[in-house]
């Protein structure tokens, strides 16, 4: 089996591009489809660093997300939530440790939400 180091840059780059975009695609509709229960539960699992892996916001997680955020525009109905849970994903994959951060705030139109993945304490996506 061929390892990634000795494949060419190219291929790579475009190998996560089809993951980043695969992953964001099937997070929009599990987030859409699956009960509340099950994405607080998703949620719950994300928000917690785990003590495996990198802890910096070194060059693999700056790539995946990097290449999140370009497939975002393509996936209709991408949100905030579904890119940093597409990060999430894709860098457990990787041993990297992250975090999903999910804020809220009042404003004139009710409640606003935003959420995003951290890596290190830096916020990536």
């Amino acid at each position: 089996m061929i390892g990634l180091g000795r494949l060419p840059a190219r291929l790579v780059r475009g190998s996560r591009l089809l993951e980043a975009a695969l992953v964001l695609a099937a997070t929009r509709v599990v987030l859409r489809a699956s009960p509340r229960r099950l994405t607080a539960s998703l949620l719950r699992r994300a928000s917690v660093a785990h003590s495996h892996g990198s802890f910096g916001p070194g060059q693999p997680a700056c790539d995946v997300a990097a290449d999140v955020d370009r497939v975002a525009p393509l996936v209709p109905g991408s949100t905030c939530l579904g890119r940093a849970l597409t990060g999430w994903f894709m860098l457990r994959r990787r041993g990297v440790a992250s975090v999903v951060r999910v804020g809220a705030h009042r404003a004139d139109s009710g409640v606003r939400m935003h959420a995003w993945l951290e890596v290190g304490g830096a916020a990536l996506l």
